[in-house]
């Protein structure tokens, strides 16, 4: 447990470690704050329409062909997503846009869906 300097409250972090001290507890806690508020406000109306496709297990070129976009402009609004909700990459970001619900979760495709 680290007290924060003059709140009277402690900081516990029970993950993977912990941390050395209340400077590094404090980043983690506002890194983790900003994900959980206001990020979708932070995504654009077409970053939200991307998510949603790449949610469905459509390719980036796909995508972009969807979109009537370039492949590149559809990597940088992956890019731009992984950024703003924190993730290394398109399954964890899909799995934040439904637990903050910014996408529904989708349902199984014919070519995914069980027999």
């Amino acid at each position: 447990m680290h007290e924060a300097p003059g709140s009277g409250w402690g900081v516990y972090l029970l993950l993977d470690g912990y941390y050395a001290d209340y400077s590094a507890a404090a980043d983690a806690a506002d890194r983790h704050r900003e994900r959980l508020q206001g990020t979708s406000g932070r995504l654009t109306p077409r970053e939200r329409q991307v998510l949603r496709i790449a949610a469905t297990s459509v390719s980036g070129p796909e995508i972009a062909t969807r979109l009537g976009v370039s492949r590149a402009t559809v990597k940088t609004h992956l890019s731009n997503i992984y950024r703003k909700l924190g993730v290394p990459g398109r399954v964890a970001a899909v799995t934040e846009g439904i637990r903050l619900g910014l996408i529904d979760q989708p349902t199984p495709t014919a070519r995914f869906a069980r027999r």
